[in-house]
């Protein structure tokens, strides 16, 4: 499995990049005071999926791709896995990519002769929602280099703003990692702005 860890630092809404806040709920509270609402738009997963006979619920989301189509237009290729899956198994794989009803026929037929991963092609359902969005600036970042143990206490979207917790994960690197991480998350702390996000 993959791991990506983020050591982020709260900006200005005029630099770097917006991120939302509100699934980490009491772990972002400390950020309140630098938060703003913003009105997004998003793919209605649930409308998606449901529309398949299958919940958006059970799966996460495991990758996003920009691509060319048949007709060589650009499109946005997102897949998903089962939660309980450890993606060992390709074709539990499902993909949804941009597109037309005859391009999601021909995706369906294809699949069921071909034996590939899921495949649909559609036009996206958009919902709107209004967000608590923070800017950050990436100070900080390691791949991979911790034992199994720290994939049993973090979970796999994992949002840090405590400095006991982030001395938790250097605990929990390879020693031939710890220097990395001390120095992009630990001696450039700041216990105001800094927090880290745990990706796998």
């Amino acid at each position: 499995m993959g791991l990506d860890l983020h050591h982020k630092k709260v900006v200005t809404p005029d630099r770097g990049q917006s991120m939302v806040i509100d699934a980490y709920g009491e772990k972002a509270r400390k950020f309140a005071a630098m938060s703003r609402k913003v009105e997004n738009s998003y793919v209605d997963w649930d409308r998606m999926f449901a529309k398949r006979g299958l919940r958006y619920a059970d799966h996460f989301a495991r990758s996003r791709t920009s691509a060319l189509n048949a007709l060589g237009k650009p499109v946005t290729i997102y897949g998903f896995l089962p939660k309980n899956d450890t993606g060992a198994d390709r074709d539990s794989k499902i993909m949804f990519e941009e597109g037309s009803f005859w391009a999601d026929i021909v995706s369906w037929i294809g699949s069921r002769f071909l034996g590939k991963r899921r495949t649909f092609i559609d036009k996206f359902k958009m919902r709107r929602q209004v967000d608590t969005v923070i800017n950050v600036e990436q100070v900080g970042y390691q791949r991979y280099g911790v034992v199994d143990a720290f994939y049993e206490e973090f979970p796999r979207e994992d949002f840090v703003a405590d400095l006991d917790r982030v001395r938790r994960i250097l605990e929990l690197t390879t020693p031939t990692a710890r220097a990395n991480f001390t120095a992009n998350f630990i001696d450039n702390w700041d216990p105001q702005t800094s927090l880290v996000v745990v990706s796998w």
